[in-house]
Formats: C-alpha cells, structure tokens, sequence
C-alpha cells in the first residue's frame, strides 16, 4: 500500500484530489492511504510519518508550499512531489526542490493520471530502498544504495554514507532502531 500525503486547505480541491486517488487505484489495482492536512508546518518540521508521494499546494496559510517542500528536503531528498496549485508561475519554482512534477488546478482527471504514472514508475517497488533513520533534528531519507557499511559500538549505530557523511544513532540491529521502506 502506497502512503500518499495531500496538504490543501481547501475542502473542495481535495476532494476532486481524493476522488482522482480512488479512481486511479480502481484503474489499476494499487491500494493507496490517503492522510490530509490543511497546514505544511508538519512537513516541514521533519513529521517522524513518512509517505510514499506528497501532493502539495502552494499556497497555504503559515507556512506556504514551496517555503515548507524546502524545509522538508533538508531532511528527505527522496520523497516525491507533486505541487498542486493556481499558481503555475511557480511552477518553475519546484524545481529548486526536485519536485516530481505540478498541476494546476481545477486538477482534470487526464492531468492527474499523467502525473500518477509517472510518480508510480518513480515508486517502482522492485527498483529501489531506502531507510528512514531517526536524527536529532527529526526523521533523514536515505537510499539504500548511498550506505557503504553500518557498525555498531556501545549501542550506536553508524550509517557510513557513500558521501563520506555518517549518522548515528542510539540503538542496535535488532531492536528496530530503523524503519526500512520500500519504493
């Protein structure tokens, strides 16, 4: 089951959304759980919740779209996006935040189909892993395929990234100190 996370404040627009999300899984037989919220401050805050694909407004109250898709990559890179808003001339904008892709709303069902195939070949489960790692200032994405080794020592557990850059956390290999995911 694919977890997909919808921020909009308004009502409406998420429900013609929803209603795409439905009509897609019927189509193709995928199974999909659908968490909204009205505010981007818990993604941006690094949420400890992870989610396969985000539909993002733009603009929102607080905190908008993009200023919230920037704060949230400083901690996932990896998570797609799909801005969904009026406001196509920032459209440009998202790709300063490896943002999937965008439409614009009214969201018609074709535009949104397009945009689900290309997000659900993204998230082709047999292609690629990652794990979320608890960090100090919240949840990091990381692929499977970027961690050279992992030790251990003194109950710390020492993500060695192909970067050269190493997180560590407090925890063994078997106490489920980690969440795998797979996309």
């Amino acid at each position: 089951m694919y977890r997909i996370l919808s921020i909009e404040d308004n009502p409406d627009a998420e429900k013609v959304l929803k209603s795409h999300i439905e009509r897609y899984a019927a189509e193709t037989g995928l199974a999909f759980s659908i968490t909204w919220k009205t505010s981007a401050f818990d993604l941006a805050g690094g949420d400890e919740t992870h989610f396969d694909l985000i539909f993002l407004d733009i603009e929102l109250p607080g905190i908008n779209g993009m200023e919230a898709a920037e704060a949230m990559r400083e901690h996932d890179p990896e998570t797609p996006i799909i801005f969904v808003t009026n406001l196509a001339q920032y459209a440009v904008h998202g790709y300063a935040v490896d943002a999937l892709d965008f439409v614009v709303k009214p969201v018609a069902y074709y535009d949104f189909k397009l945009r689900m195939d290309k997000a659900m070949r993204k998230l082709d489960r047999s292609t690629q892993r990652s794990l979320s790692i608890p960090t100090e200032s919240g949840f990091r994405v990381v692929a499977v395929a970027d961690i050279a080794y992992v030790d251990v020592a003194n109950h710390d557990l020492a993500y060695h990234l192909a970067n050269g850059e190493t997180l560590t956390v407090r925890g063994t290999l078997v106490d489920g100190s980690f969440v795998m995911r797979t996309l």
